[in-house]
C-alpha cells in the first residue's frame, strides 16, 4: 500500500472533485486518475463514483477513507516524534580558521556549505593560530582551515593550495628596487614576525643556521590593517603570502617583492592546509568538507 496514493484518495473525498484534488495535489487529473484505479485494483472494489456535482466515495469507499485518514494521521505524528531523534543524529563538523585564511575564501562559502547540506551541524569559528591548534587537540573542532601544522604523531594535513611568497615593505626601502628578495638581501634589516605564529619560529632558526643576522621585531596583533600602517610606521619588512591581493587598495607606500630562497635550510612556507586529528581520517563528512573546499576552488585563482 502506497502512502501517497492514500494521500491522494482521502483529498478526492474531502474534496468532492477530482479535478480540485488534481489542482491542490499539483498534478494532471489523468495521473490522479490512474491512481485511483491503481488503487482500486489492489483493494479490489470500486472506491469511488461519479455525480452531477463531483464524485462521491462508494460504501466501500467511505471505509477506506475513514481507515485511511487515521493511518495518514498516525504516520504525521510518527514523523513528528522522529525528528527529535534525527536532530540528535545529525553528524557534526566543527572548523576553525585563521583570520587571513578566511579573508581569502569567497565571501559565503561556509554558509554556502551549510545551506548545502542541512544533514550536517555545521559551525565554524575565526581564530588566532595559537588557538586553533590548541582548540583542535583539545576536541573543540574538528579541522582548521589554516598555514599552521599540527604535530605528525596526532594530526593529518591535506594541502588546499601552496602559496608564493613575498616580502612587504616601504616603496622607499632601497630593497624595493630589487626585481627579488633573496635571504642575504635582509641582513641587518629589521623584520616583523607575528608573535604567536609557529612559522616565525621556523623563520628565525633559518636566518640563524645560514648566519644571516636580522632584526626581528615581534608584531601581536592580527589586524592586516594594523599590520600594513606598522609597515610604513617602522620600515620594517613583513613576510606576506597574498595579504597585498587582499587590500590593493590599502598598500599606497608599500610594495610586495618576490622572495627566493636557495639556500641549504628549508624556509618555511605558507601552504594552507586542512588539518584534523588523526582519528578522525576517515571521518565522510569532514573529507566531504575538504573535498568541497578544493572542487569548489575555494582559495580563488593561484598567484
Amino acid at each position: 500500500m502506497n502512502l501517497v496514493v492514500l494521500q491522494y484518495y482521502t483529498a478526492v473525498c474531502e474534496l468532492g472533485s477530482m479535478a480540485k484534488a488534481a489542482e491542490r495535489l499539483s498534478l494532471s487529473r489523468q495521473a490522479l486518475s490512474k491512481a485511483i484505479l491503481t488503487l482500486e485494483r489492489e483493494v479490489g472494489i470500486k472506491l469511488l463514483r461519479r455525480k452531477k456535482s463531483g464524485t462521491e466515495p462508494t460504501p466501500a469507499g467511505h471505509i477506506l477513507y475513514r481507515h485511511a485518514h487515521v493511518l495518514l494521521r498516525n504516520w504525521d505524528k510518527a514523523l513528528e516524534e522522529l525528528e527529535p531523534l534525527k536532530r540528535e543524529q545529525r553528524s557534526v563538523l566543527r572548523v576553525g580558521y585563521g583570520q587571513m585564511t578566511y579573508n581569502l575564501w569567497p565571501a559565503g562559502h561556509a554558509e554556502a556549505f551549510a545551506q548545502a547540506h542541512p544533514e550536517v551541524q555545521f559551525s565554524y569559528e575565526i581564530l588566532p593560530p595559537e588557538k586553533l591548534l590548541s582548540r583542535l587537540s583539545a576536541g573543540l573542532l574538528d579541522l582548521i582551515i589554516s598555514g599552521e601544522r599540527g604535530e605528525p604523531e596526532t594530526t593529518f594535513s591535506v594541502l588546499l593550495q601552496k602559496s608564493p611568497t613575498y616580502l612587504l615593505l616601504r616603496q622607499e626601502d632601497p630593497l624595493a628596487q630589487k626585481e627579488e628578495i633573496l635571504l642575504s638581501d635582509l641582513a641587518r634589516h629589521p623584520i616583523l614576525l607575528n608573535a604567536s605564529s609557529r612559522l616565525s619560529e621556523d623563520i628565525q632558526h633559518c636566518f640563524h643556521a645560514e648566519g644571516v643576522e636580522a632584526e626581528f621585531l615581534p608584531f601581536p596583533s592580527h589586524d592586516p590593517l594594523t599590520l600594513l600602517r606598522t609597515i610604513r610606521s617602522s620600515g620594517a619588512a613583513y613576510f606576506d603570502t597574498r595579504l597585498h591581493f587582499l587590500y590593493t587598495n590599502l598598500m599606497d607606500g608599500l610594495a610586495a617583492l618576490p622572495f627566493r630562497h636557495d639556500g641549504p635550510h628549508s624556509f618555511p612556507s605558507w601552504d594552507i592546509l586542512a588539518t584534523a586529528p588523526q582519528e578522525h581520517q576517515d571521518n565522510p563528512i569532514l573529507r566531504q568538507y575538504i573535498h568541497y573546499l578544493t572542487a569548489q576552488q575555494a582559495l580563488g585563482p593561484s598567484l
